[in-house]
């Protein structure tokens, strides 16, 4: 099969790129690294070429063109111009060649400079289409419309070109490029209340297209003199710039407030009109439907990625030497179908009463749900319902006919008490429901809830969340029912949900993976959890290698922007210990998935732990860093026999392909689960080997069959399940529906 990645490969090696690194000395300021910061942006505009600062060393990174005299002038321009009495010099200038590996982040920067400064000298009037920063180069097309299912415009639709590189083993240059969508209002927000905006609500310059985040009210009107404009107003600064038709101008209040608004990457507050901002949507905000006109098909989007390679290749594309790039999408020299042969069935169902060592079924999710058979199961659950009073009726007929449907998977539900009512309207009555259960860790508690659609639900008794933190913090299995599925009785894809739900949060896996590929005997997830820009919570997951779960833990943290040493050690200490425990052998090779970046700080706690076990019997322990946001996508390219001409479709899920030595690439959904839309395709994972000695593609396969381990539903993920649920516990943790600390639970009542 001719699977392509949508990358375009250099015609040759690139060779070297070189550039300088010059060491400052600042003196005079508050803020040392701040004003290194604002000198590198200073210099790239004064010199109109790339430079990017170094914080580590306190020093600028620029090409090297012979420019010393022209960087000595900007040094002294930019203290002459500084509000504060600041003293820069040169203390030391060392020739550096951007293509060796350590300096590979700098080497994307300047191709990300050189391909932006194409665009912009294209058409210079569309410069402000091109935002470096955000690697996005927007469309001069007009934006589309949105309407929804009535027929009314309710939001428009902005194309752009985004756009990424990478380096293979043999030192080629890779550019990937994509074509998005950003959706947003119709309306400037002043026709919204907008002063009640969510904090980091995202905005858009109608103008320039230039976003920012939003981030309160400002403390000043639109009509007030400011002496960062010069003494201008708000209003007379965007007149003076033509932002701002006249017209417009002559009939706003000049005594309304402003908004504060913040900029990547650093989101300081900085003052601007409402009347010149637009709000942007994510893609889940509007009616799905209504934008699937809005995504390009694949061979529309082949033919525009050959026009801007084509663009490229007969401009100066410089980095180092002049690179040109192969203008058909890429084709891997070591793809793989991780699904091939024996591996194309892999979940494994339970024995087989006559020959205990041989499983009863080999097969997909859906195929065990079909043949009512299970891994694990227990003889019985007790439960407990709770329910609106005026739900009883239905809610008997229910609990009824599911309890058949657990019989035939050889499951006896039964009532651990009485059925509970409870007024949906009233936040006293669920904290009421709740107190006194008679049930144990091993049972279930069913809660019938209204959603959002029902007429009875209350917004500010969200029963849904107030009954799941309860009950979480408790630490008890709990069911959510809501009206509609309660209404669709034997409804087979809605009981394999709650079926399979339930048996995982009890800490039952309904099947397991037949074959592992590699000699890992465990694989743990680490995810941490955000809010407000501080990290409070961390969370691991770790499964044994036929995906069942060992255990998870969940530890608040005070500060950080990491796994603090302590938190880290104590929570691998305690999972590798309940391996040890349930599976009666020491552990010898373990992979610790990490979702995102792994920060040296995580990195040399690692190493130091895999050290001290060495002597207790760990040989191998390896980190591997699994990223979700990937620009790559894949496609098949056939030759229709007729016309002669391309043909291109997404490929099915089960491939992966190497990047390079330590980065592969692997598709775990394909063209079969592209929910977004049918022009849209399916979004692979990167997976990159930090640490350890196992091959790329090994370590890729295992990714893939991990995410089929998802227990609670047949549904397919993108994530394997060590960071997936290791990123639901975090995400739970972050809502305070789970106690503060947990360790070694089995149990998966997060799910």
């Amino acid at each position: 099969m001719d699977i392509r990645e949508l990358s375009f490969q250099s015609r040759k090696p690139l060779g070297a790129v070189p550039a300088r690194r010059d060491r400052l000395r600042i003196v005079g300021s508050a803020t040392p690294i701040e004003t290194l910061y604002s000198l590198a942006r200073f210099c790239k505009f004064r010199l109109n070429q790339w430079v990017t600062n170094d914080q580590s060393s306190l020093a600028l990174i620029s090409e090297d063109r012979g420019q010393a005299a022209n960087l000595l002038a900007c040094l002294r321009q930019f203290c002459e111009t500084s509000s504060e009495p600041l003293e820069i010099e040169i203390l030391k200038s060392e020739a550096i060649d951007l293509s060796e590996p350590r300096y590979q982040n700098w080497l994307f920067q300047l191709c990300n400079y050189r391909l932006c400064s194409i665009f912009k000298t294209i058409n210079p009037h569309s410069a402000k289409k091109v935002q470096e920063t955000r690697k996005r180069i927007y469309s001069n097309e007009p934006p589309m419309q949105i309407r929804d299912p009535q027929g009314r415009i309710i939001a428009e639709a902005r194309r752009y070109l985004t756009f990424d590189f990478w380096q293979n083993s043999a030192g080629f240059l890779f550019l990937t490029l994509h074509f998005r969508n950003e959706y947003q209002s119709i309306g400037t927000i002043d026709q919204f209340d907008w002063q009640q905006f969510p904090p980091k609500q995202r905005l858009i310059h109608t103008y320039d297209g230039k976003s920012c985040q939003f981030l309160g009210v400002a403390p000043i009107t639109i009509g007030q003199p400011l002496a960062e404009l010069g003494n201008q107003s708000l209003l007379n600064y965007h007149c003076d710039r033509q932002n701002l038709p006249p017209e417009l101008a002559a009939q706003l209040d000049p005594n309304q407030p402003a908004v504060a608004v913040g900029y990547p990457p650093r989101y300081q507050p900085f003052h601007h009109l409402p009347q010149l901002l637009k709000r942007i949507y994510a893609r889940e905000d509007l009616p799905s439907k209504s934008l699937n006109h809005c995504i390009l098909p694949l061979a529309k989007r082949r033919e525009l990625m050959q026009k801007t390679i084509d663009l490229l290749n007969k401009r100066e594309f410089i980095c180092g030497d002049r690179i040109e790039f192969d203008p058909n999408p890429w084709q891997p020299d070591r793809l793989t179908q991780l699904t091939a042969g024996s591996m194309a069935r892999n979940l494994s169902f339970g024995a087989d009463p006559q020959q205990p060592d041989r499983p009863i079924l080999v097969d997909e999710a859906w195929r065990g749900w079909k043949q009512r058979t299970l891994h694990q199961k227990p003889a019985e659950i007790r439960t407990q319902v709770l329910y609106p009073q005026a739900w009883e009726a239905e809610v008997k007929k229910y609990m009824s006919a599911l309890k058949s449907r657990f019989q035939e998977f050889g499951i006896t539900l039964t009532r651990a008490g009485d059925l509970r009512p409870y007024d949906p309207q009233n936040s006293l009555s669920l904290r009421q429901v709740c107190q006194n259960l008679p049930v144990n860790a091993n049972d279930l508690i069913f809660a019938f809830v209204p959603n959002g659609a029902d007429p009875i639900y209350n917004a500010q008794v969200n029963p849904y969340f107030t009954l799941k933190r309860i009950l979480n913090q408790q630490s008890y299995c709990s069911q959510m029912v809501t009206r509609e599925t309660m209404r669709q009785i034997n409804n087979d894809g809605r009981d394999q949900n709650v079926v399979f739900g339930i048996l995982a949060k009890l800490g039952y896996a309904p099947w397991q993976l037949h074959q592992m590929p590699g000699t890992a005997q465990a694989f743990v997830g680490l995810d941490l959890g955000r809010k407000e820009e501080r990290t409070i919570g961390a969370s691991a997951f770790v499964v044994n290698r036929q995906g069942q779960a060992i255990g998870w833990s969940s530890a608040s943290m005070q500060r950080g922007e990491t796994f603090s040493e302590t938190s880290l050690r104590n929570i691998l200490l305690d999972l590798f210990g309940a391996f040890t425990e349930q599976s009666g052998e020491p552990l010898r090779h373990v992979v610790i998935h990490r979702d995102g970046t792994v920060k040296n700080s995580e990195l040399a706690t690692l190493q130091a732990l895999e050290a001290e076990l060495r002597p207790h019997g760990l040989e191998q322990l390896e980190v591997v860093e699994v990223v979700k946001d990937v620009l790559a996508r894949a496609a098949v390219r056939a030759i229709d026999p007729n016309t002669n001409q391309e043909q291109w479709q997404n490929p099915d899920r089960g491939w992966a392909w190497v990047h390079n030595d330590h980065e592969a690439i692997v598709l775990t959904t394909g063209a079969k689960q592209a929910k977004v839309a049918p022009n849209a395709s399916p979004q692979p994972l990167l997976v990159r080997r930090r640490h350890g000695q196992t091959d790329i593609l090994t370590i890729a396969a295992q990714i893939y069959w991990l995410s089929e381990m998802h227990i609670g539903s047949t549904q397919v993920i993108r994530l394997p399940i060590t960071t997936y649920y290791a990123d639901r516990i975090a995400e739970v943790a972050l809502k305070d529906c789970l106690p503060a600390d947990v360790r070694c639970e089995r149990r998966l009542y997060f799910v």
